[in-house]
């Protein structure tokens, strides 16, 4: 005969779970869909940021391996990122490829043109056959106690 028991855990303290992405320049170029499925078969996914902090850490990444050019990152159809979260546009830097020229219904694509090793970026939507170089990254949860 099997017995019940009720068994309680009582956790005392808290726990602090906070994210943290690791980026990747990878010097191959692709279009924008084997980009993002290279990144997803390797890393996480395709670049994508949520504040400047992570933005700057996304430009040191690039600035490190000597590049200063344009790169695939994770925006897709300037309203969400490839993995499907909202774009927060606080710190977005949109342009227009030459003068007068609108954002095009076509291009659903982002890139980035790194103009220095500073932090200044153009972002464009642009055809997603092109080929450019791509920025991946990883994403690990820190698990901290409280003291």
């Amino acid at each position: 005969m099997f017995r019940d028991v009720d068994q309680s855990f009582f956790l005392t303290g808290c726990l602090i779970f906070s994210r943290c992405r690791q980026y990747y320049f990878v010097n191959k170029s692709l279009d924008w869909h084997a980009a993002l499925s290279y990144c997803r078969v390797n890393y996480t996914d395709l670049a994508n940021f949520e504040n400047a902090t992570e933005m700057k850490q996304f430009n040191k990444t690039v600035s490190s391996a000597g590049y200063n050019s344009e790169v695939w990152i994770g925006a897709y159809l300037r309203l969400y990122w490839s993995d499907a979260s909202q774009i927060n546009d606080d710190f977005w830097k949109w342009e227009n490829q030459t003068k007068n020229e609108p954002f095009s219904v076509y291009y659903f694509c982002t890139k980035a043109l790194v103009n220095s090793p500073y932090w200044y970026w153009s972002w464009y939507d642009i055809n997603c056959s092109l080929e450019y170089p791509f920025i991946c990254y990883n994403e690990f949860l820190n698990v901290e106690k409280c003291s």
